[in-house]
């Protein structure tokens, strides 16, 4: 990301960070965080928000949280796991590092694409992740165990 954007800075955030990840720091343009008091405050003075994740458990979080505040997010197949988004739509996808940090540099250069980028993800996250759509499913199965509870 650096070779195309110099100026180029790239924060970690969140939960305890392990010596490898520490030692990121002393690469140039980089800052390791780890826990952070308002994640949201940390997001919102993002321009892109990555989640270069090799391997994940579950739905990443970040990636929600970035969508939802309207940000362009770059992420790994692993970090899109369990997010029905769509690649190019809602947020970018890319396997390796080249194709990971090509899409960066793009979104960083292309202010129009970023914005576009991040205003649908935040539709999908209104659409898809909202707390009424969500609680509604859980609803539909307390109301369909209750069904069945009563009638035994």
């Amino acid at each position: 990301v650096r070779a195309g954007r110099p100026d180029a800075r790239f924060l970690v955030a969140g939960g305890p960070a392990g010596r490898e990840v520490r030692a990121l720091a002393q690469t140039p343009g980089v800052e390791v965080l780890g826990y952070v008091d308002n994640m949201a405050a940390t997001i919102a003075g993002a321009d892109v928000v990555v989640a270069p994740l090799r391997t994940a458990r579950g739905i990443q979080n970040k990636v929600l949280e970035g969508m939802a505040m309207a940000k362009a997010v770059v992420v790994t197949p692993a970090a899109k796991e369990g997010i029905a988004a769509s690649d190019g739509k809602h947020l970018s996808v890319a396997a390796d590092a080249g194709a990971f940090a090509g899409a960066v540099v793009n979104l960083l250069a292309n202010r129009g694409a970023r914005d576009e980028l991040g205003q649908s993800a935040r539709a999908f996250i209104q659409t898809h992740h909202s707390w009424s759509q969500c609680l509604s499913v859980l609803d539909r199965l307390v109301a369909q165990a209750l069904g069945e509870r009563l009638k035994q």
